[in-house]
């Protein structure tokens, strides 16, 4: 029997090390979920369509959907071009946060009746934006058990 067969190498022993971490940070994903199902299960009324548009929800969830999904098949197809259109899909979710915050600041400017409401869709925006923080941390992940580059720190 070849002993080579039965012993781990590098890329198996990053295998490990990258699965542990996805874990981690897909249980975090779950968390920040559970707490946008939270808000909605108590809102009182339903959520002004109005502050749903201006705050670019619906567009905030379809992109972290979308990076699911490219996490996904990147790491059943090992490949990690893929996993970097991850980081590059954060960088606009980041972008969608803080433009989220703008609008929902002006919607309370001119209608104050609705507050809960807004600071709940802000609050839906720093969650899915922090669901996308964390798929940005399962990409690095995956490129580093695919290529053993650590990505964390880099520009």
């Amino acid at each position: 029997e070849n002993i080579f067969l039965l012993t781990p190498m590098a890329v198996d022993l990053r295998f490990v090390i990258s699965v542990l971490k996805i874990n981690s940070h897909l249980e975090r994903m779950a968390d920040n979920a559970e707490g946008i199902c939270r808000y909605v299960a108590i809102a009182e009324n339903p959520f002004n369509e109005k502050l749903i548009d201006c705050s670019q929800l619906r567009k905030m969830f379809a992109a972290a959907d979308d990076m699911l999904a490219s996490l996904i098949s990147a790491f059943e197809n090992e490949d990690a071009v893929l996993a970097r259109k991850v980081l590059q899909q954060d960088e606009q979710m980041d972008a969608m946060n803080h433009e989220a915050w703008k609008q929902v600041a002006a919607f309370i400017q001119q209608s104050q009746t609705d507050l809960p409401a807004s600071l709940n869709a802000h609050s839906f925006s720093r969650k899915v934006e922090r669901i996308g923080d964390l798929a940005t941390n399962v990409a690095e992940e995956i490129i580093f058990y695919l290529e053993a580059k650590v990505m964390k720190h880099q520009g």
